[in-house]
């Protein structure tokens, strides 16, 4: 939620009041019919909230942490947005359910979630260093432990619809390769389009990861082509991995299945 004034991010406080961060700006969602002159309700607090001062300034200076920390890991500007937004709900959660977890182990389980849900191969460590670098107590046993209670809490959902996360994990890889040609870009996406609604294809594929499923559709699709157009697109096992961020051993296990 941002400030209606200043734009500035809005956080429930312990008067149960939504409080800008920035220019101290109280949106109250129940004011009485004799305070209420304006619309919308909200007045203005000569300091925001001044007995929780550190308690305000430690989140923002997290948040800048964090926004340097998905700028460093190549987050998009809306990846960014989004994972402040799920910070601020992991820290008015735990706040409210009175568990002691720093702001900074909360920023780096955020920043290791929203990577889930936008399909990015990070690894923790790399979260944990580059928090530990910018001066942040984060170890990877901490981002683990936090990640586990925070889907306990059922606040984001993991569970993603497979076909939806391959489809979208091989559009980008395909719309960002240098190596497929342009001309042929459309057609294979076509392939694998009508190759993941292919039940004994991916029958085959069953318990294997969605970025294992996505390199191996992608390796048919291109070999495919070739038959059908008889040119060689010189694109290896090793790179298709790379390209989708799997090992090629584990490509190799999975083609052998198909």
């Amino acid at each position: 939620m941002n400030c209606p004034e200043c734009g500035g991010l809005v956080i429930l406080s312990d008067r149960g009041e939504d409080v800008c961060t920035h220019c101290g700006l109280v949106i109250e969602k129940h004011l009485s019919t004799s305070v209420r002159t304006l619309a919308p309700s909200y007045y203005r607090l000569g300091k925001p909230m001044p007995l929780r001062k550190s308690y305000y300034s430690n989140i923002l200076n997290t948040m800048k942490t964090l926004e340097k920390v998905c700028n460093i890991l190549g987050f998009t500007r809306e990846e960014v947005i989004n994972t402040k937004d799920l910070y601020l709900k992991l820290v008015d959660r735990f706040r409210r359910e009175e568990l002691s977890v720093s702001s900074s182990n909360l920023a780096a389980t955020s920043i290791y979630l929203s990577s889930r849900l936008n399909h990015r191969i990070i690894k923790i460590s790399d979260i944990s260093y580059y928090f530990r670098s910018l001066g942040h107590r984060v170890n990877v046993n901490d981002i683990v432990k936090t990640s586990i209670l925070v889907k306990s809490f059922s606040i984001i959902n993991l569970k993603i619809d497979m076909k939806f996360s391959i489809l979208k994990l091989l559009f980008k890889s395909i719309v960002n390769s240098k190596e497929i040609d342009d001309n042929i870009k459309h057609k294979l996406y076509g392939l694998i389009l009508n190759m993941i609604e292919n039940k004994d294809l991916m029958r085959k594929l069953q318990g294997r990861s969605r970025r294992v499923v996505a390199a191996t559709l992608l390796y048919l699709a291109l070999k495919r082509l070739e038959d059908e157009y008889g040119e060689k697109y010189n694109i290896s096992i090793k790179r298709i991995a790379s390209l989708i961020g799997v090992s090629t051993s584990a490509l190799c296990k999975s083609l052998k299945r198909v």
